[in-house]
């Protein structure tokens, strides 16, 4: 009698514990999706970003309201290593944030969870001559008159 309850409780500490890692496992091919989404160069619309997400999400399981994924744009302080690169060349660069918010849910142990995935890229938007490359070059110098 004692195997028995032995084995029965280390068979639901095994399906629980299944079940936590494929919830988290779909939490993050969710997010992986959203990132793919947002750095896909052939996306071009925030309506491209939507429908990507939303497939992403009927794969993993999850319901998605189109009208609540949030993709908004901002101007960043932050250059990334491409920006840095171009503006070290004498251009001026802009960069840009791109931040999308999904609200989702999924049926988690029976249960209704209610969860947000958030991803964001900082990406150039525009570079253009701004500086003098010249005097740029030779302010770098050491002992510059």
């Amino acid at each position: 009698m004692k195997a028995l309850v032995i084995i029965a409780v280390l068979g639901a500490a095994v399906w629980g514990g299944y079940l936590f890692l494929d919830d988290l496992m779909a939490q993050e091919r969710f997010g992986s999706a959203v990132e793919q989404a947002i750095d896909d160069p052939r996306t071009t619309t925030a309506e491209q970003i939507r429908t990507t997400i939303l497939r992403a999400a009927e794969r993993e399981g999850m319901t998605v309201d189109p009208e609540a994924i949030d993709v908004s744009v901002t101007a960043s302080d932050v250059d990334p290593l491409a920006g840095q690169m171009v503006a070290g060349a004498g251009l001026a660069v802009t960069s840009q944030r791109m931040t999308v918010r999904v609200p989702y849910t999924r049926t988690v142990w029976g249960r209704l969870q209610h969860r947000t995935v958030e991803r964001a890229r900082v990406f150039v938007a525009s570079a253009a001559p701004g500086v003098n490359t010249e005097e740029h070059a030779l302010s770098r110098l050491p002992n510059n008159p």
